[in-house]
């Protein structure tokens, strides 16, 4: 089979178009392709600037051009490994403030509500507290908040007497709490996640928390 590639522009032969090097390759619809092509003296060009950029990179790393793919490997799997650690201890430092977190709580309509806000803390992280503090404690309600990058991250839990008992549902919760802040989000009854805009607003959105568990009564 012959797939030709037409630019528009056609030339007597082959040799004319000169070096050709294919810079991007992509989907543009269901069975469709797109190649972007450069030819002559700017492929040469292209190259050439493209040579430099891999001799400037591999000047940086101390390395060869050819141990360079090794080298840059190697470093994702060291970046990777260090994140992993970092999230370890992130993680272990904020069990050991749980504890503070649940004695601080209010007491709503017999429900411990608990709120907690953390800055630079995944969602992931929120949530391996909220598990935390659910298997510890009984007829307890929290919203967990972080700041990450001008943003809000924000895990609302419930424990399961709460659900059944009450018929609470924290993704209807957390639905109505993120939207004080310009969020959304949604999840299961005893566990669910959103993401919020407005940083300025986080006051606002535990107090938002505090009205809806105040109106179990």
């Amino acid at each position: 089979f012959s797939f030709e590639l037409c630019g528009g522009t056609h030339v007597k032969a082959t040799g004319d178009i000169g070096l050709f090097t294919i810079i991007t390759e992509n989907g543009i619809a269901s069975g469709v392709r797109r190649i972007e092509a450069i030819c002559g003296a700017q492929a040469v060009r292209y190259m050439q600037k493209t040579k430099e950029s891999i001799q400037q990179t591999s000047a940086l790393l101390n390395v060869s051009d050819n141990e360079l793919k090794n080298r840059v490997a190697a470093l994702m799997d060291e970046n990777k490994n260090l994140q992993k650690e970092l999230s370890k201890l992130t993680s272990a430092k904020l069990s050991g403030n749980i504890d503070d977190i649940v004695n601080s709580a209010k007491v709503i309509n017999g429900i411990k509500a608990i709120a907690g806000k953390f800055k630079d803390v995944n969602t992931n992280q929120l949530k391996e507290m909220a598990d935390g503090i659910r298997e510890k404690n009984k007829l307890t309600a929290g919203l967990l908040a972080a700041e990450n990058d001008g943003k809000l991250s924000l895990v609302c839990f419930l424990t399961d007497d709460l659900i059944k008992d009450n018929k609470l549902n924290a993704g209807n919760m957390i639905k109505e709490a993120a939207k004080i802040a310009g969020g959304s989000g949604g999840g299961r009854p005893h566990l669910a996640t959103a993401g919020a805009k407005d940083v300025s607003k986080i006051d606002a959105v535990f107090e938002k928390f505090y009205a809806l568990l105040e109106e179990t009564k």
